[in-house]
Formats: C-alpha cells, structure tokens, sequence
C-alpha cells in the first residue's frame, strides 16, 4: 500500500481530434510547465527515476489541473496547478501494478467538482482509489476485488451527475467494469476473460453527451470486430459486436461526440489500420478505415481522437503514417 507523502523512416501526419486525457511519455525530469510564451516554471519530482507516464486534467469551470506522473521506479505523484503556480509534489503510491501501462485515470465529479483517481498496486487484486476535494487527497481506499491487478485503468464521468464509470485491463487479460455513485462503488462486472495482448489498451469507455448512457468497447482476442456494451444507470447491457475490422484491434480510443446521444470510437488494428465507428444512441455505425499503414510502435496509442464544440459538427483524428509500419504487430 502507498501513503500519500509530500515531497520537495519518412512519415507525415494526416489530419482527420485529440483526445481531453493528456498522457505521454518522457524521460526528462523535473518537469516543468510553460503557461505563457517564455515563461517557465520548475515542477521538481523527487526521484532520479524516469517519468514514463504524464496526464493533466483538468478541472470543470476552474483554473485547476491535477498532473498525475508514474516513472520507472513504480511511484505516482501528483501535482495541482492553482491557475498561477504548482502545489508542492505528493507521492500517491510506491509500488504501482506496472510502469509500462497506464495503470491509472482520473475524472472529476461533474456536480460536486470533486477528483476520483483510480490506479493499481502491485500484488494487489483490487484496484486502489483517492479523492481530492478542497486541496488535500483522501486516504487510500479499495474498490471490489476483480482477480488481477490493473494495468490499464479509464475513467469516464457522466455529465452532470456525480456518477463516474471505471474500466480496467489486467495481465490475465480480463477488462472489469464499475461504477462510482459519488460516495461508494457498485458490484464489479467481468464484461471479458480474453482480450487479447495486456500491454496495450484495448478498451475505453465515455458517456454520451446526454448522460444517457455509457458505452464500452472492447476488444476480443482472434474476433475481427470491436465488442462493446452500454451503461444504462442501473445495469450493463450483454455483449453486442460493433462492424467488422480488417484484423483484430490493438488499441481502442472511445470519446463522447458533441451533442446528444453520440459516440465516437477509434481502433487501431493488428494490420495497422486505423478505423472509426460511431454510435447513435442506439447502434454503432459501419466502419469507416481512415488508414492502412500506421506508423510507430504497435503497443502505443499512434493516433487521436475527439470531438470539437457542437457549433463545429466536425469530428478529428489525427494519427503517424509511414511506409514501413512496425514489423511485430
């Protein structure tokens, strides 16, 4: 368990939208921010470890972002900026599930404003979770057990509600799914045994627009197509399989569309194609293949995807193209 402690070939870009969850890797430390042109300010993480993971949210209506940042060495800090300066660095956990995963998410409480962080432990088959509220973090706390630690976790927040969905990918290839009522979570739901290679993230999940719904898509080992289920507010809906892909998904990005009932996913398959379904409210779409030569490494996440404010109508992804695309998909 962590105590939280304080502490001091040729490519080109095709443009097609960006995900709100910001993470990369970096090996650069500290940190630091750039909130206007040169004007820097240091953000000093204490470890001498590398900085493998770094996300920013921020939060609704206000100034506020919480940095999360996972390094080499298994430890999550975080950090708030006020909208001027930086909070002194906390460490979350010492000894996380992976480094080499995304093993954490986090998503405000869309009534309350409230931060809910959700991440794994090593050695621990429940995942762990925190709240922020009032500038101090909770105590560590732990959600059902699901069998496995986590390596990928995703948190999706329901717009206007305090609810917030979880899902989460562990090495035994299980996705697990709950959900946060904004004081206590429900019974946790095994949606899939088989998903394939653990060290990439082959689900994500978002709300519709109207809240109306959350939707989950998943990939399935050896299936050549996305599986997905939806959220109604009280239950999960069974397996459905959205259309047919070209090859079986290597990772998926889901994101809410501008308004009302829409949801756009974005899958990158093992023949390193990239395509892009969208859901009504009540059915997916047929796919859409916007690419058939990704570029960069199999395991990462070679594009993204969002949808711009409701006036706009468009929706963009934005993803690497190469002539030699990754060898070992």
């Amino acid at each position: 368990m962590g105590a939280a402690t304080a502490g001091a070939g040729a490519s080109t870009c095709a443009p097609i939208t960006s995900p709100a969850r910001a993470s990369s890797a970096s090996n650069a430390l500290p940190l630091r921010h750039r909130s206007r042109p040169r004007t820097k300010a240091p953000t000093s993480v204490p470890s001498t470890s590398d900085v493998h993971f770094l996300s920013l949210f921020p939060q609704p209506g206000s100034d506020q972002i919480i940095l999360i940042a996972l390094n080499s060495a298994y430890a999550l800090y975080t950090a708030t900026w006020s909208g001027s300066a930086w909070s002194t660095v906390t460490t979350l956990e010492t000894n996380t599930s992976t480094y080499s995963e995304e093993c954490y998410s986090l998503a405000y409480e869309q009534v309350s404003r409230r931060a809910l962080l959700v991440y794994g432990e090593n050695g621990v088959n429940t995942a762990r979770f925190r709240t922020w509220n009032a500038g101090a973090w909770s105590s560590e706390a732990s959600l059902p057990n699901t069998g496995f630690a986590p390596k990928w976790v995703r948190l999706a927040a329901k717009p206007s509600s305090n609810e917030i969905a979880m899902g989460a990918f562990d090495a035994n290839k299980d996705i697990n799914v709950n959900v946060w009522n904004g004081s206590a979570w429900g019974t946790d739901v095994t949606v899939e045994t088989n998903s394939g290679n653990s060290n990439r993230r082959q689900f994500d999940l978002a709300y519709q627009p109207d809240g109306a719904r959350a939707v989950l898509v998943y990939g399935e080992s050896s299936v050549l197509q996305c599986r997905y289920r939806t959220w109604n507010g009280s239950a999960w809906s069974a397996e459905l399989s959205g259309p047919a892909l070209n090859a079986t998904p290597r990772v998926v990005a889901v994101v809410p569309g501008a308004s009302g009932s829409e949801v756009f996913t974005a899958v990158s398959d093992t023949n390193s194609d990239l395509t892009v379904t969208q859901w009504n409210g009540t059915s997916m779409s047929a796919a859409t293949h916007v690419e058939t030569s990704l570029g960069g490494s199999s395991s990462t996440e070679q594009f993204m995807l969002a949808a711009p404010a409701a006036a706009t109508r468009r929706h963009i992804i934005r993803w690497r193209e190469v002539h030699n695309p990754d060898p070992n998909p």
